[in-house]
């Protein structure tokens, strides 16, 4: 059977939606080679949003990540934050989707990340290998992008709109968790107030924030749309119907 993605297929929010959902070893399914060429950096960062979502909907901490074979552009890791769902406290949207790759060689691959990596995930980052990283939100949080660039990672932003909205919601409505995971649980005892951004926090414009990060802001309000052909009109209610056996046959996985 062919993969239901191919070069004839819409990239819509479902298409991009079973991708995040999808186990990433059963993506070959899913996804033809034709299909994957045609995303772009936006797209990526996007399945990183949808799969910030998720965890935000298992009543996680909304963070995901995405990595790309440069080469083939196909995703070879992905994952989001488990603090909540494992009851694991550095199990991050970096480490999620590093781990999910496994023995690899980080080189020849892109992350996307919806949030700004923390000190653990950045050092995670250029340990590995890792020579290029795309930040999907330096509003609500940032700091390590100097570092990595002074590591020879080449750190682009790329801000997505769903994704930065998605983590202002979840702060001002569980400030103890995102501090919990920011800091642990140590930090929430003694009530400590969290610094991370504080400069950025009083910046409003796309312009501050450019000069400030010395990095061309892309504001992503969503990955381009293909015009949908005879053969993908039915698309959305095939991937549905995929989505919701894997959903059912494995009521959790956290590790995507």
């Amino acid at each position: 059977m062919s993969p239901l993605l191919n070069k004839h297929s819409v990239i819509s929010h479902e298409a991009l939606l079973a991708i995040a959902h999808m186990p990433t070893r059963s993506l070959s399914a899913l996804v033809s080679h034709e299909f994957w060429g045609s995303l772009i950096d936006p797209d990526f960062m996007r399945i990183a949003v949808l799969l910030a979502k998720k965890s935000y909907d298992e009543g996680g901490c909304p963070i995901g990540a995405v990595i790309v074979d440069k080469t083939t552009r196909q995703i070879v890791g992905k994952g989001h934050n488990t603090l909540v769902q494992e009851d694991h406290p550095y199990n991050h949207g970096e480490t999620s989707a590093i781990r999910d790759a496994g023995r690899i060689d980080f080189s020849n691959t892109t992350i996307y990340t919806s949030l700004s990596p923390c000190d653990v995930c950045a050092t995670l980052i250029y340990m590995r290998g890792f020579n290029r990283v795309v930040v999907g939100d330096v509003t609500n949080a940032s700091g390590n992008e100097a570092l990595l660039r002074s590591k020879g990672v080449q750190v682009d932003i790329l801000e997505d709109n769903l994704g930065i909205d998605l983590y202002a919601r979840y702060r001002a409505k569980k400030p103890d968790q995102d501090l919990e995971d920011w800091q642990g649980l140590a930090a929430v005892s003694k009530g400590t107030t969290r610094k991370i951004n504080t400069n950025l926090r009083c910046e409003s414009t796309t312009k501050k924030l450019t000069a400030r990060l010395s990095t061309p802001i892309l504001i992503c309000k969503t990955p381009r749309i293909r015009q949908p052909d005879s053969k993908s009109s039915s698309i959305k209610g095939i991937i549905t119907k995929l989505l919701n056996g894997y959903l059912h046959s494995r009521r959790k996985y956290c590790v995507i």
